[in-house]
């Protein structure tokens, strides 16, 4: 994924959990950390620096996206999906397992 400053950076699930454990954080019963590892992966790119400028900030604001009391649950998975489609990508289900 490019990020906003320019670089890359790919997030997996081990990263976003690394994460969460050094910042202290506890997933969400009903997130996955599919949804975690999306999460960090948007945030990171779109808003770090500039924004989010430290580890503490990226996991409060996943944290607040998954805990919005507006949003259904798997919201993230939607929107994972919702932007896929959009995009054009081929979603190959027997890869994800």
């Amino acid at each position: 994924m490019l990020n906003a400053d320019g670089s890359k950076r790919r997030w997996t699930m081990e990263d976003a959990k690394q994460m969460f454990d050094k910042c202290g954080a506890k997933k969400p019963d009903n997130a996955t950390w599919g949804d975690v590892q999306y999460l960090f992966a948007i945030f990171y790119s779109d808003y770090f620096p500039k924004v989010l400028d430290c580890d503490q900030k990226i996991v409060k604001a996943v944290l607040a996206y998954l805990e919005d009391p507006d949003a259904p649950e798997g919201a993230a998975f939607v929107r994972y999906l919702a932007v896929r489609c959009f995009v054009g990508d081929t979603i190959k289900w027997s890869e994800m397992i």
